[in-house]
């Protein structure tokens, strides 16, 4: 037994050197100089189609065939990330038991709930590429309709998403209620200020929003404005405040579904109505151009990279004097690292409440008030019998153990400005969705669970470390019994993995035009890396056409990742990640 124990720690050390992490920059650094089948190799050397990121595999190099305007390879791939997604809905009690034992990278990566829907997102993309490319009228056709049924299929899934959890409708109802209320109360006195209802997902406005736009392709005018009805309720009644969409796009949905009853007809009275309830004076004005325009150009700006998450370590350690267990994180890196971390620390974890003042005072004075403020302390009094008898108290002396969960840096201004000019005439972009803010929502909610989970992964580590070395090599090896206990500690992982090439946030701006040639440029101020990035694109538009422009935007590569990629480039291969790299 101890042996075996010993064989297994060494094994999740070993496996815990390939990490998800600094060589994904790369294949990232390669995406965002516009080299996407360069990305793709660099991917490949991290991640493999048949290791626990496999559907990460097919999510990133989907994406990366997407960008280089392979779309029927891009939807070969993301079909099998849809595959492995619903294979991998129910976790095994095998995985789970070696999750438990080592680290949570090692069990299979089953992605996020938005990620599953950006899966049908892109497939939708693809084959409406596909479809604008086909020379032939049927295959034009045949293709419009798998855009449809990938609109479709999304629809499904949001649709029994909204049954799980439920809708922004009954959050609100939820929110009114006077006991819920006063649960919310006791709850930020007891120092959860985080309302974790208004971060769930539930819905994708954005996402209906586009099937709106390909219904109205194929001139299906009622199932268009259904889409785009749905997505302007869904935008006022919380996803907009969910993920810092402004009022501009509530409009503009409300406008394409207005533009559907015109086209649909028998919706008089209703038109009126919503156009003075909804519209400003420069949608009405938008939508009369509208009345006199030939053709439609639509932008849809991805812009940057969805966030990275980070690992926070913690020490855990118990004071049996005060019968309590404390939990010190790590606040290593820069200094911006170190203020993000604690940031993180503070909102998610620390004792904030003013019930938890009090006790903390009543068991150690100010003094004990003061350390809880860079500390989570924990008092395990009226279970302390358990805690010796389970020897928690004994794996977690001696300087304790470590800990790590993710989190995420705060999300921080990607541009200052974005727009569009066509034929010299200037339009701005509206935002109209954040898969930055969904990563970090789905992060929040579950931050306290990834917590949980650690705590017990490493203390039942150490515990069983304790036990079979005790009883193999005696209580007086101290020495080897702490080296184990710092081996152990470089197994501590926590799951950073994600779908790093989707987007931080997508942009969109429709213009009605007349029939004709424009001559179009796409420019985006980017905040990091300070500049300004521009795409010219000509296109020619006949009467009827709605042309979508799908661009991805990015700020430009530092002079260091610029000359860290030449030299990749001239050397044949990455730099590697090696054992000193992995342990920062």
């Amino acid at each position: 037994m101890p042996r075996n124990f010993l064989i297994l720690i060494v094994f999740a050390f070993l496996s815990g050197c390939a990490t998800y992490g600094n060589d994904i920059q790369t294949a990232l650094d390669y995406t965002q100089a516009g080299e996407p089948s360069k990305a793709a190799d660099a991917f490949k050397k991290v991640i493999q189609p048949d290791s626990s990121d496999r559907i990460l595999y097919y999510m990133e190099l989907g994406v990366l065939k997407h960008l280089s305007g392979d779309y029927e390879r891009s939807n070969q791939l993301l079909e099998q990330a849809e595959r492995i997604y619903e294979e991998l809905y129910t976790q095994s009690v095998s995985e789970a038991l070696l999750v438990a034992m080592t680290n949570p990278t090692l069990a299979d990566y089953k992605g996020q709930v938005f990620e599953d829907v950006y899966i049908n997102y892109y497939k939708s993309l693809n084959y409406f590429f596909l479809a604008s490319q086909a020379s032939g009228r049927i295959a034009r056709a045949d293709l419009f309709d798998s855009a449809l049924v990938e609109a479709r299929r999304l629809d499904n899934k949001l649709t029994k998403l909204r049954s799980e959890q439920g809708s922004f409708d009954d959050a609100k109802e939820k929110e009114e209620e006077t006991f819920t209320q006063i649960l919310s109360l006791f709850e930020k006195f007891l120092g959860n200020y985080i309302d974790q209802e208004k971060l769930v997902f539930r819905e994708n406005a954005y996402a209906h929003y586009l099937s709106g736009l390909l219904y109205e392709q194929q001139k299906e005018w009622d199932d268009a404005r259904i889409s785009y009805q749905k997505a302007a309720e869904l935008y006022e009644k919380g996803y907009a405040d969910q993920v810092g969409v402004g009022d501009d796009m509530i409009g503009q949905a409300w406008l394409d579904t207005i533009r559907m009853m015109q086209k649909a007809g028998g919706w008089g009275s209703s038109i009126k109505k919503l156009k003075w309830e909804k519209l400003d004076d420069d949608l009405r004005d938008k939508l009369r151009d509208y009345r006199n325009s030939d053709a439609e150009l639509v932008i849809l700006n991805h812009l940057d990279f969805i966030p990275q998450k980070r690992e926070l370590d913690f020490v855990m350690y118990v004071e049996p004097s005060r019968k309590e267990m404390v939990l010190t994180p790590l606040l290593t890196g820069s200094a911006q690292q170190s203020q993000d971390k604690y940031a993180w620390f503070w909102m998610m974890y620390a004792d904030k409440g003013i019930f938890d003042v009090v006790e903390r005072y009543s068991n150690g004075g100010l003094d004990n008030v003061v350390r809880t403020i860079i500390n989570k302390r924990v008092i395990l009094g009226p279970a302390w019998d358990v805690v010796e008898s389970l020897g928690i108290d004994s794996a977690l002396k001696d300087g304790g153990v470590r800990v790590a969960v993710p989190y995420y840096p705060p999300i921080r201004e990607i541009s200052s400005s974005n727009s569009v000019s066509v034929n010299g005439s200037e339009y701005t972009l509206v935002k109209a969705e954040s898969l930055a803010r969904h990563a970090i929502n789905e992060q929040v909610l579950n931050a306290r669970t990834d917590l949980y989970m650690a705590l017990a992964r490493e203390t039942l580590k150490n515990t069983l470390l304790v036990e079979t070395s005790q009883s193999a090599l005696g209580e007086s090896n101290k020495l080897l019994e702490f080296g184990l206990k710092a081996l152990t500690a470089t197994t501590a992982r926590a799951d950073t993995r994600t779908w790093l090439t989707l987007p931080a946030e997508i942009l969109v701006q429709r213009i009605p035009l007349e029939e004709g040639e424009y001559d179009l440029r796409l420019t985006n101020t980017f905040v990091k890396s300070g500049g300004l990035v521009s795409a010219d694109k000509q296109v020619v538009l006949k009467k009827g056409d709605i042309h979508v422009w799908r661009h991805r935007s990015f700020p430009q590569l530092s002079a260091a990742k610029q000359q860290t990629l030449v030299k990749a480039a001239a050397e044949g291969q990455k730099e590697s990640t090696g054992f000193s790299s992995w342990l920062k």
